[in-house]
């Protein structure tokens, strides 16, 4: 380095012993939830801008991120208040709780993430993670795939449209029929969608029983519009297909696994009036100042913009059903709860000002097995638990 001209003698000869590598980076191994963020935009970095593992490892990047401070400070700061209240509560329970969660603007810039709360201890990220199933937090796809497409009641006939005031059965408990009669499972039993809390609503408009969230109408609806197009709108608005549920009614009820990023994503297709761009972490690369080409992901139709703004406008109402006062009358917010049928997941999602985010809440005992367990209430309760004050409090909602 002196022969180059890199190091001057006089420098040189302070240096006595050779520097031993250090074993572990001391930027990266902190501790913090920064770790689960080097971790996002690097893989990012590297798979956009096409960079090799090789090149990546000799340095001289530097990586300009989406992520926003002030939100991932908030985020993280009401996430580890909830985990530390639910050890305190029922510690034995909340040993195996997980929260994954992400916020993700419209035009697709994912602005903060909590991974986990240690990434020396959890190499995994929650917020990415796709191990738990959407439930009823899927329904708005569901929704917005019978107002895309319609729906067909007969097997032969052509598809009819359907408005946010179209009427479905809202009992608890219906059977969910085909155009030939009811739907049997290969148990030789009907299958029957259920509400929380087993409650009926009689004859509801799907607005209306999304404002309510009432899960029966989305069920009978996902057969009527076809499951394949359900499944298809999902992809559109930004679900990955690997996590797509199989093809039978209890698709529509959320049994596809995205992660809280791909959640939070998809609900900001509807903020971007029916326009769907895939998450991204990195912004901008360069390497000793010269810029490194990217491909920045673009904005694509993923449903119609009347489509958009009317899961929207349903989403609203059940934001503002649940919680009158969780928000200022004048802003824009909008979000649903979401349940699953055996309890292993509780979240919510919804949009503040064009910034979506999701929130997890599950258990998993990683010593034992990847096997979702039952919350057992470490999750609080469906509308107003442990997800939604997650949600409110990042956003800095009044509650």
């Amino acid at each position: 380095m002196v022969d180059i001209g890199k190091l001057s003698p006089a420098e040189r000869a302070t240096y006595k012993k050779f520097p031993e590598p250090l074993k572990s980076n001391p930027l990266y191994s902190t501790g913090e939830q920064s770790d689960y963020l080097v971790e996002l935009a690097s893989q990012y970095a590297k798979k956009s801008g096409e960079i090799s593992e090789k090149q990546f490892d000799l340095g001289g990047y530097q990586i300009y991120t989406t992520f926003d401070k002030k939100r991932e400070r908030r985020l993280t700061d009401v996430v580890t208040k909830a985990r530390k209240k639910a050890l305190k509560d029922d510690p034995k329970t909340a040993r195996t709780a997980h929260y994954g969660a992400a916020s993700v603007a419209a035009d697709g810039r994912i602005l903060a993430v909590y991974g986990g709360p240690d990434h020396r201890k959890q190499g995994y990220n929650e917020s990415n993670a796709t191990t738990v199933p959407a439930g009823t937090a899927f329904t708005p796809f569901v929704y917005a795939a019978g107002l895309q497409h319609g729906v067909r009641t007969t097997r032969d006939g052509e598809p009819t449209p359907v408005t946010g005031e179209s009427p479905y059965n809202g009992d608890d408990d219906v059977p969910v029929r085909t155009p030939e009669g009811p739907y049997w499972d290969r148990s030789g039993r009907k299958v029957a969608a259920g509400n929380d809390g087993d409650r009926s609503y009689g004859q509801i408009s799907l607005h209306r029983a999304m404002a309510l969230s009432a899960n029966t109408p989305f069920m009978q609806l996902g057969m009527d519009t076809g499951l394949d197009k359900v499944r298809a709108t999902a992809v559109a608005s930004g679900l990955l297909p690997s996590s797509i549920g199989a093809r039978v009614p209890a698709l529509s009820m959320g049994s596809s696994t995205p992660s809280a990023i791909r959640m939070a994503g998809g609900y900001a297709t509807f903020a971007a009036a029916g326009e769907h761009t895939e998450p991204y972490s990195v912004r901008r690369i360069t390497r000793n100042g010269a810029k490194i080409p990217l491909d920045l992901p673009e904005p694509r139709r993923a449903v119609r913009a009347e489509v958009a703004e009317e899961v929207t406008s349903a989403l609203t109402d059940c934001f503002r059903t649940a919680h009158p006062d969780g928000a200022p009358a004048t802003a824009k917010v909008a979000g649903k709860p979401g349940t699953t049928e055996k309890d292993t997941a509780a979240w919510y999602v919804g949009t503040y000002e064009s910034v979506s985010t999701a929130v997890v809440v599950y258990r998993i005992d990683l010593a034992e097995s990847l096997e979702p367990l039952p919350l057992d209430a470490v999750a609080g309760t469906a509308g107003d638990g442990v997800p939604y004050g997650i949600w409110s409090g990042a956003l800095g909602l009044l509650g």
